[in-house]
């Protein structure tokens, strides 16, 4: 880490939270710091919004938990102690500090950071996250400007955004910078817009020493003449009466503008095989189908589109949900208030549900028409999501590529992880033995894909060898071995064989990774 005198094209802000980091991994601000000096009961605690007995936790006077009172608890304690008087008034001049002296006191100056700090595991790397204080720690209403850390949205994009090696990546609307972290090491250019200032100077912290550029303005205005090979965007997408909502989650378009804006833009930034990764959410009115509605958002031509639908809400639990965000408690007069005045307005434009989810796109050729997979996906998102959202893409440029006869022609591999459920119940009509209810096959990875599927494509399935015979000369011997007829065997595996490698539980041979040879 270098110090102050010995970074020059370091800016002071950049060099602050430089020396910050280096001093908070020396005191065991760290994730693994906080679990050996506190254990998981503590963590928890942390985690949950529970200050008491964190607070009785560090008591004890040592540097990490005057770190822990002052960053996290936001309680004035010895920062002299912990960080030196020469870094905690650098961070008194910068805006991060409060400072008090109490001349009766035994430790009479107390510092409390203004802002939020809290370590965390990005990447296998530690790594910390500066930004406003939430209402986790003490009851509090958000500012209009506030500035979000590592919430849930973005450990979810911290999930699922791949990190294959690419040359530019853009954070469309970075906030604290969290999710530009997982890119750090993966690109050689890093970019990250926001239109608040606040969040580009929280952003310097939590981003010093890894080069990353970052830009004032308005969505992908700072970089109009630019193209990117990965963007990222978590953007102030809540569906909420004008004005209502902070300005770090709702924008100044109309119920889901925000979205439908970014996902029918960003094509325009984006190099060819480029990806974009999107949350979002969906205004839905009655009877209307999301898969429709999130198609609406794309552009004709030039992207792949795989829209995921991760929840679909009522108004009524959508806006307590964001009142609970913001501060509000809805049992209080202003929580009812605002309540009425959302549920009202959701009435009057016609919405019935709120759709929340994800949508990510890749790039084809400007003048391709554009393509469009929709599904809902309930399931946990596990860390290993990015590998899988790239590996979409791949395979749907290989099946985009294949006719027909070209899927009978080729060979593929079951997938190793793909499990085999038959599933029984008691017959309850014999009065002993079981019933079959289900045969189907499972991913035990990624998304957990599961397909129902019959005796016959089973035992077909088991006879795929990347090695050995084609889909189609596979049909044909086991049409010939079973006394099928081998053209309506055929029109049966062709589309689930597709529906198979959409998902990744059947690769073809042209795509298996080494690992997964014989």
């Amino acid at each position: 880490m270098q110090s102050p005198q010995g970074n020059p094209e370091a800016t002071p802000r950049e060099q602050l939270g430089l020396d910050l980091t280096e001093r908070f991994a020396d005191c065991g601000f760290t994730p693994d710091g906080l679990a050996e000096n506190y254990g998981a009961e503590i963590l928890g605690c942390i985690a949950r919004g529970e200050p008491a007995p964190v607070e009785l936790a560090t008591e004890a006077g040592r540097p990490i938990d005057h770190l822990v009172r002052a960053a996290i608890l936001h309680l004035p304690a010895d920062l002299d102690s912990a960080l030196g008087t020469k870094l905690t008034d650098r961070c008194a001049e910068a805006g991060l500090v409060s400072v008090t002296v109490t001349p009766s006191a035994a430790n009479a100056r107390q510092g409390e950071f203004i802002c939020d700090i809290r370590p965390h595991t990005i990447g296998g790397v530690t790594r910390w996250v500066f930004s406003d204080p939430d209402p986790s720690m003490h009851i509090r209403e958000l500012a209009d400007d506030h500035v979000m850390g590592l919430g849930a949205a973005s450990r979810l994009m911290l999930d699922v955004v791949p990190t294959t090696p690419v040359a530019r990546v853009l954070d469309l609307g970075t906030g604290a910078g969290t999710l530009l972290l997982s890119q750090v090491g993966h690109a050689r250019e890093l970019w990250g817009t926001d239109i608040s200032r606040r969040a580009v100077d929280f952003a310097t912290l939590t981003l010093a020493g890894t080069g990353v550029r970052l830009a004032e303005g308005s969505w992908f205005e700072p970089v109009q003449s630019m193209t990117f090979d990965r963007i990222i965007a978590n953007p102030p997408f809540v569906i909420a009466p004008p004005g209502a909502a902070k300005t770090y989650r709702q924008s100044t378009f109309a119920l889901d503008g925000a979205t439908r804006f970014v996902v029918n833009n960003v094509r325009d930034y984006l190099n060819e095989g480029a990806t974009a990764h999107i949350l979002g959410a969906w205004a839905l009115g009655d009877g209307e189908a999301w898969e429709q509605h999130v198609a609406s958002f794309v552009p004709a031509k030039g992207v792949c589109c795989w829209a995921i639908q991760r929840d679909e809400v009522s108004p009524a639990a959508y806006t307590a949900m964001f009142l609970r965000d913001e501060g509000i408690d809805p049992r209080s007069d202003k929580g009812k208030e605002t309540t009425r005045a959302w549920l009202s307005f959701f009435a009057e434009e016609g919405l019935k549900r709120i759709g929340l989810g994800m949508i990510h796109l890749s790039a084809l050729g400007v003048d391709q028409p554009s393509e469009v997979f929709t599904e809902e996906i309930l399931t946990p998102i596990g860390p290993d999501a990015g590998a899988e959202v790239a590996e979409f893409f791949t395979r749907a440029q290989w099946l985009r590529e294949q006719t027909p006869d070209s899927l009978l022609s080729a060979t593929y591999l079951v997938r190793p992880t793909v499990a085999k459920e038959d599933v029984a119940l008691p017959d309850t009509e014999q009065g002993s033995g079981w019933t079959r209810t289900a045969l189907r096959l499972t991913r035990t990875d990624g998304f957990a894909y599961t397909h129902e599927i019959d005796d016959d494509l089973c035992s077909l399935l088991s006879g795929l060898h990347p090695q050995g015979l084609s889909l189609g000369e596979v049909c044909g011997l086991f049409a010939l071995a079973h006394g099928l007829d081998e053209d309506e065997l055929t029109r049966k595996a062709v589309p689930l064989v597709t529906v198979l490698i959409q998902h990744g539980m059947i690769l073809p041979a042209d795509l298996v990774s080494p690992q997964f040879l014989p």
